[in-house]
């Protein structure tokens, strides 16, 4: 039978439309004359159906995804429904702040004095995480929140460019990347399970929003039958939590104007800045320690504006730009139910 529709001609090839989709497609059709016995011609009507498929998901995501898969099948561990924390219940959030890590990020310690790869990387996070918890033991963490995103991986593609399309210094494969920078992100969060639950919020960075969400979904995947584990993958670009009298505003720090991410708090969340005391923001992107204190406008008081260290080395376009710090850290703030902002410890970047 002629196959001269896309229906019929899917059916004929057997495409399977979970791991494609038909980006285009084109039926053409001509007349072809054909002798039927020594004199007689007839005109047959002859059709071909083109089909353009794409992949649903790109193959190096489904390489890495597949390789996640093979780890989780070997560990698989069960995690119990109700969590009993190894500490009393106490009234103080934990912030960690783990910014900017650059997961893939390649730095040639002879041309940058500063050596950084996949490796060093998953060293260096794993060990800022156990610092960051062993500094909050004199306080009593009723809760941690854990921003993901902020940079944590160094490209967002499989042709090792951010998401602009800028091209970076890389070690390893994407697939490889991912695997990695999400299976030390899984860990961290069973680290800190063992002292309180944990709330983790996904911030799109400007290098790898895309990437950073599939690690978000992936965390949220592996405990889902953790209640307390929660996953926000809100689509919003700014995520805000509101703790006790706590409202506590997180991005990235790449997109807004310092000066006014105070009146964007209260605009886009004026029901819970009407109910907080303490109203903080937590930024990343500029790879060094800065705060700003706005002023107090009428009876508001003022807000604090927290640019979060990188643990991050620095590759060889900042340091031929002279935008160099060795000071690579990790840092936890602490915030009172009721009181507000308590204190924050500095951990340094250690391998």
């Amino acid at each position: 039978k002629p196959v001269k529709s896309l229906k019929h001609a899917l059916e004929m090839c057997e495409a399977d439309l979970d791991v494609w989709y038909v980006k285009k497609w084109k039926c053409s059709q001509w007349t072809v004359p054909v002798k039927q016995g020594t004199s007689r011609v007839i005109q047959t009507q002859q059709y071909m159906v083109r089909i353009d498929f794409e992949r649903l998901e790109k193959k190096y995501i489904q390489d890495a995804r597949d390789a996640l898969d093979k780890r989780r099948q070997k560990y698989a561990p069960q995690y119990p429904k109700a969590f009993h924390p190894t500490t009393k219940k106490g009234n103080y959030l934990g912030i960690m702040g783990l910014f900017d890590v650059h997961f893939g990020k390649l730095c040639w310690g002879r041309e940058t004095l500063n050596t950084y790869d996949l490796k060093i990387t998953e060293k260096i996070f794993e060990n800022a995480v156990e610092d960051l918890i062993n500094e909050s033991r004199g306080r009593q963490i009723h809760r941690w929140l854990l921003p993901l995103g902020n940079d944590f991986f160094h490209i967002d593609n499989s042709r090792n460019t951010t998401f602009a399309g800028t091209p970076q210094d890389v070690d390893g494969r994407y697939a490889k990347i991912f695997e990695i920078g999400t299976w030390s992100s899984i860990k961290a969060v069973e680290r800190m399970l063992c002292t309180a639950p944990v709330d983790v919020i996904w911030i799109p960075g400007n290098h790898d929003p895309t990437t950073s969400y599939h690690l978000c979904r992936e965390i949220k995947t592996h405990f889902r039958n953790v209640d307390q584990v929660n996953v926000d993958i809100g689509d919003t670009y700014r995520k805000y939590h509101l703790y006790g009298h706590n409202l506590l505003g997180f991005t990235h720090g790449n997109e807004e104007k310092i000066a006014t991410l105070p009146n964007l708090m209260a605009a886009e969340k004026s029901d819970w800045w009407a109910k907080a005391r303490c109203r903080d923001w937590f930024l990343g992107h500029m790879h060094k320690r800065k705060s700003w204190m706005t002023q107090p406008m009428d009876t508001h008081e003022g807000s604090v504006i927290r640019v979060i260290k990188s643990l991050s080395g620095t590759d060889a376009w900042h340091y031929r730009k002279g935008y160099i710090d060795d000071q690579q850290a990790a840092e936890v703030f602490f915030y009172e139910h009721d009181m507000g902002y308590a204190g924050h410890s500095v951990v340094r970047a250690r391998r």
